[in-house]
């Protein structure tokens, strides 16, 4: 009797490292990973969340430290003091990703402003996929790594400071004393994607590029988030953008 119950053991072990290792190999959506899970290979999964954190102090978060937290409270300066969540997750086909995110429901600072943002239509697509098929022209896409975090953060009466993720202390990342002053939209705060839009939108306005002899533009459609890319001779092109 004990042999067997030995035997049934180390199987049901052999076939929970096999269900692992099939899961680990077919990963064909996004899965959120549960922290305790994250605990348990840390070495791994420190090098995700280091670059995480070093796209946050790049400039949308500046770290301080006691120093300058009581330099702040001397001061009187008007702060909230936010937690913040570490969102670890596996994207396909077995890529690790990290994020952290603010608890942007915990601002008592709601200054009244739109904070709303919309997206493009669906209709506006399958017309464009339409058009370009009928025409023959190519489609793609692309991600600017960490591009929401560079809009600037919208003026504010308080200074929002940020209290880092547990987990990134545990792993080595964080110090104890550390806590991060916004400077720029983050993931969590109801204002930043409507930051961002705004951000986005005014550097679109301002974008050009040459190929050849031809000067390329972007112009606003109809249609409030499809662009239109537009060019001219570089000889002509302020006559041909003003016609």
């Amino acid at each position: 009797g004990f042999q067997l119950e030995a035997t049934l053991e180390r199987e049901a072990k052999i076939s929970k490292v096999s269900l692992e290792q099939e899961a680990e190999e077919e990963v064909l959506q996004t899965r959120v990973i549960p922290l305790e899970e994250v605990k348990r290979d840390m070495a791994s999964w420190k090098p995700v969340f280091q670059k995480e954190y070093d796209a946050l102090v790049a400039g949308p978060v500046t770290p301080i430290f006691e120093k300058e937290w009581r330099e702040m409270e001397r001061q009187e300066v008007p702060v909230e003091v936010l937690p913040a969540k570490a969102i670890a997750s596996k994207k396909p086909p077995n890529r690790k990703k990290g994020r952290v995110v603010v608890c942007g429901n915990f601002t008592e600072d709601r200054d009244g402003q739109d904070v709303s943002v919309g997206g493009v239509c669906a209709m506006a697509v399958r017309g464009m996929v339409h058009v370009a098929t009928c025409k023959q022209w190519a489609i793609g896409s692309i991600d600017v790594t960490g591009a929401f975090l560079q809009a600037p953060r919208r003026q504010k009466a308080t200074t929002s400071i940020v209290q880092p993720p547990r987990l990134l202390h545990q792993l080595g990342i964080t110090k104890t004393d550390e806590r991060w002053r916004v400077n720029c939209a983050l993931y969590g705060f109801v204002e930043s994607p409507a930051d961002w839009a705004a951000c986005r939108d005014a550097e679109l306005e301002k974008m050009t590029w040459e190929e050849g002899d031809w000067l390329y533009w972007l112009e606003r459609s109809p249609e409030q988030h499809l662009w239109k890319v537009k060019k001219a001779k570089k000889m002509h092109k302020e006559r041909d953008r003003k016609s």
